[in-house]
């Protein structure tokens, strides 16, 4: 009954337009090292016993340093967990020996340093602590380490208040969730590059719901693929294929149980093969980041700023979340000429982009971007020289290749804009 029906086809082609989907729209690095095996040892490590976890944990550490790699979660789950029991000795045992073959993992870095720091070991501790401060991009790892280090920490950003003065000024916006630290050393840079003032303030706003979901687009192909194979058969076969898979046609409304019903059909069809090639394009799917809508937050932007609007004043909303515009999906920042910019950093992060972490490299990734869109609220016309920061990027590969300094045409511009010889 399956053949007649043509699911293993409806299948295919659902699963072959997702992977088309994926390499086309997401175009992410592969060189950077993998962690596979991450997910099999998260599944059960809270089942396992510590002393099943030390063996497997073991047997990783005697095998040479590539496999070692691949499958080092399972030495740092094991860390983990003494840590949690309060085996502190044994539990800084097996983080030093995953971080050998694991140096990047910036959050065992952190368990590490806070273990010293326990154990009255500061001054390792801190070494552990300049380490994560140094390379991790997100506030929820650079936070802890710098208060490990004894440094004040502040993640509060000031309303906008009132605006004084004609001097240019540029407001960055957070909008949603934003990494406070990232962007307080973006303006910095900013404000150095550009030589006016440059400010973080909050203005209030809801943000609106994101308006792309991959796992929700995905199952509304499932969804096309069955009303196909509906009108190719009768109510019975219908009925029974619905039946066979123990699905209700008023579930079928739930993502989950759209999933359901053609997994459960191929699990049973006997092909191994194509089930499995199923189960693997629904776990991408499911990884797959939620979109907002750039206009939908423009639109935000100018209705909280609009009471503060001056003519010296101009306006950048700064996100975490990832964008799109119509039908794009690879974007990096939208907006409207001589007016306000939303953009957004997420493509610009190792956990996106897959590569090795580097705090260095994103705030390079996001000065530039930020005064490519500092030229396009005030009204400059877009840049020729590749070169320069302000030049369109087709990929974050095009923008790595820029320099981190304004070319002389665009120095000018902007001097002439804000009344500069």
């Amino acid at each position: 009954m399956l053949k007649n029906l043509c699911v293993f086809g409806a299948i295919l082609t659902v699963i072959g337009i997702f992977s088309i989907h994926l390499v086309a729209e997401d175009k992410r690095a592969t060189t950077a090292t993998t962690q596979s095996g991450l997910g099999i040892y998260r599944i059960r490590a809270q089942e396992a016993s510590i002393r099943s976890m030390k063996k497997r944990a073991d047997e990783v550490l005697k095998m040479n340093n590539i496999s070692a790699r691949v499958h080092v979660e399972a030495v740092m789950q094991l860390a983990d967990r003494l840590a949690k029991e309060g085996q502190s000795k044994e539990a800084v045992k097996y983080y030093k020996a995953g971080l050998k073959h694991f140096p990047l993992d910036l959050k065992r870095q952190l368990a590490l340093g806070r273990m010293l720091m326990k154990m009255g070991k500061k001054k390792e501790a801190m070494e552990r602590a300049k380490i994560v401060t140094k390379m991790a991009e997100e506030d929820n790892l650079v936070v802890p380490a710098r208060k490990m280090l004894g440094k004040k920490v502040d993640t509060k950003i000031k309303a906008i208040g009132k605006l004084d003065g004609k001097a240019p000024i540029i407001i960055l916006v957070p909008m949603g969730k934003v990494d406070v630290l990232l962007v307080r050393d973006v303006r910095k840079k900013l404000q150095k590059q550009l030589g006016i003032s440059v400010l973080i303030r909050s203005v209030p706003l809801t943000m609106p719901s994101y308006g792309r979901d991959p796992f929700h687009d995905f199952c509304q192909a499932l969804r096309k693929q069955l009303k196909n194979l509906k009108a190719t058969c009768s109510p019975d076969q219908y009925e029974a294929m619905l039946k066979q898979a123990k699905v209700r046609e008023a579930d079928l409304k739930r993502d989950e149980k759209i999933v359901q019903l053609f997994q459960r059909l191929l699990d049973q069809s006997g092909d191994e093969k194509v089930s499995r090639s199923f189960a693997a394009t629904v776990a991408k799917a499911r990884t797959e980041e939620r979109q907002w809508n750039s206009l939908a937050l423009l639109k935000v932007l100018r209705k909280a700023t609009k009471a503060h609007k001056q003519n010296n004043v101009r306006f950048i909303g700064v996100t975490r979340c990832d964008i799109y515009s119509k039908n794009t999906s690879f974007l990096l920042a939208n907006g409207y000429l001589g007016e306000i910019m939303v953009m957004s950093y997420r493509r610009f992060m190792s956990s996106f982009t897959h590569e090795t972490v580097n705090r260095n490299r994103l705030l390079k990734r996001m000065v530039n971007q930020a005064l490519s869109s500092c030229g396009k609220v005030f009204g400059i016309d877009g840049c020729t020289d590749p070169s320069c920061p302000r030049a369109y990027p087709h990929s974050v590969a095009e923008h790595d290749a820029k320099s981190d300094k304004l070319c002389n045409k665009c120095r000018k511009a902007f001097d002439k804009v804000f009344g500069r010889k």
